[in-house]
């Protein structure tokens, strides 16, 4: 897909590279709102028949998507659960992605009225809720009002169960992760050497510490790097809280869970503003993505990978120079204004600078970046200048 020339310049002066330029909201609106639509379009024309069956469902999803497009009802882990189910089958991972956007969509604003029975009991998310073990539901949402009605086996279930919330980003527990977003994403078991198969399981409980660590580390951005606190806080709206691994931080961000961040729980400040940096960056790599690739596929080489210590092809290069060379602005930004942790984070800065060299020697060699994935590299090449070399 080839991106108009007058588009590639509005999205050069904007801030996917980094922070150092603000992204326009009627841009975001375009970019990641535009995509949501095409997606629900998509999903209605494959599964219309099977979503009509539940009356007054499928009205909610056209109405989005005849809408004005908008980044803030489409950045939503929701939306990415539609994106994993329109090309698949119809079963009960479509029909959960249909009723969870739903009812986000209620949670905003729209209204509507639905009613929707599941072949097995199922658990969904409403917005910042979790609702009860449920294989009916009747759904009402007028005048910025939602009501959800949940049944079982014909008796209705009482009460929702509300998510943690810290500054606007809402913790997804276990239960909260069972949806078709995250199909194949978490282990269900260890290794036979202890290690676990994919990503550690989520916590089925959010703790306290963790809850006060990611204040802390929103704090610690918002007071010595300010610039970087406003490009999380866009990008990410959850944070699911993984089963920790002694003396190891993992995290990972998915182009089919948009605006969620997933991370071992480990209560240090420091590290953690570091990782929402990291994983901020993903973000922002994936809504340029959904505009096209951001390299055409035609260099075959596989590029050391100093983070990874083996070698990659060129787009996982360019992620990992995009992810690094935000978090060694971030380094700087925060030793510059009297950060907390001093140690922790002069130690990164000292490290990263070589990484980020290898880095960008492949990418300086490669002839394969699209016009979106140049839109990553050169504008952070510029505004790291030196830092990279030193």
């Amino acid at each position: 897909m080839s991106v108009p020339a007058e588009l590639l310049t509005a999205l050069g002066g904007a801030g996917f590279a980094g922070p150092e330029k603000e992204i326009d909201d009627d841009l975001l609106d375009l970019v990641v709102g535009g995509h949501a639509r095409a997606v629900t379009r998509s999903f209605l024309t494959t599964h219309g028949d099977q979503v009509g069956r539940s009356p007054g469902l499928s009205e909610v999803l056209e109405s989005f998507a005849c809408a004005r497009p908008s980044f803030d009802l489409a950045w939503d882990v929701s939306a990415g659960a539609l994106s994993t189910t329109f090309r698949r089958p119809w079963g009960p991972a479509a029909q959960v992605a249909a009723v969870e956007f739903a009812l986000h969509l209620h949670e905003r604003g729209a209204a509507g009225s639905w009613e929707c029975r599941f072949p097995e009991p199922v658990r969904v998310r409403a917005g910042r809720s979790l609702l009860p073990p449920a294989d009916r539901l009747r759904v009402t949402a007028s005048g910025g009002r939602l009501a959800v009605d949940a049944w079982l086996g014909g008796r209705r279930e009482p009460g929702t169960e509300p998510l943690v919330q810290e500054q606007g980003i809402t913790f997804l527990p276990r239960a909260a992760t069972r949806g078709p977003a995250f199909t194949g994403t978490f282990a269900d078991r260890r290794r036979t050497d202890g290690s676990w198969n994919g990503l550690p399981p989520p916590l089925d409980a959010i703790p306290e510490t963790v809850v006060a660590a990611l204040h802390s580390a929103l704090g610690m951005l918002d007071r010595h790097a300010p610039q970087y606190h406003r490009w999380v806080t866009r990008a990410v709206r959850y944070v699911v809280p993984l089963t920790p691994v002694p003396g190891v931080q993992i995290s990972s961000s998915t182009e089919e869970t948009p605006a969620t961040v997933s991370l071992t729980a480990r209560p240090h400040a420091a590290e953690l503003a570091e990782t929402l940096v990291h994983e901020s960056a993903h973000q922002y790599l994936h809504m340029l993505a959904r505009l096209g690739p951001l390299d055409d596929g035609s260099d075959p080489t596989l590029y050391y990978s100093p983070l990874k210590g083996t070698g990659r092809p060129v787009r996982g290069i360019l992620v990992a120079y995009h992810a690094v060379g935000n978090i060694l602005l971030w380094t700087r930004a925060a030793l510059a204004n009297g950060t907390e942790d001093p140690a922790y984070v002069e130690r990164n800065a000292a490290e990263l600078p070589g990484k980020l060299q290898l880095l960008d020697e492949a990418l300086a060699t490669t002839d394969s970046l699209t016009p979106l994935g140049l839109l990553l590299w050169r504008p952070l090449r510029t505004s790291l200048g030196d830092l990279a070399l030193t």
